[in-house]
């Protein structure tokens, strides 16, 4: 396991406030701030209800900086009698917002 990435500082603030909004969303079933394994992120477990039955978990995964950085990562996870072609999808999209 690496540690967070000393080159960038982790926008706290952003990330509370996400996880206090997204957690008063019905289709969220919990959120997780700076859990020991995701030191940077905000973990947001979505409701399976959502989601075909072969899903077990639906996950994103939320990293802010301060210097407008941001990363988004979705996770599916198959339920294990699904015969789904892959054990896990991923769908991560990165890109700088800087606002004006």
């Amino acid at each position: 396991m690496t540690g967070p990435d000393r080159s960038r500082s982790v926008d706290e603030a952003t990330l509370r406030y996400l996880a206090r909004a997204l957690g008063r969303r019905s289709e969220v079933r919990q959120t997780s701030l700076f859990p020991t394994t995701k030191l940077e992120s905000l973990i947001v477990t979505l409701d399976v209800e959502y989601y075909p039955e072969q899903i077990d978990a639906v996950l994103l995964e939320i990293r802010a900086y301060t210097n407008g950085d941001f990363h988004v990562g979705a996770f599916a996870r198959p339920h294990e009698s699904a015969h789904l072609a892959s054990s896990r999808e991923r769908l991560d999209r990165q890109r700088p917002f800087r606002s004006t």
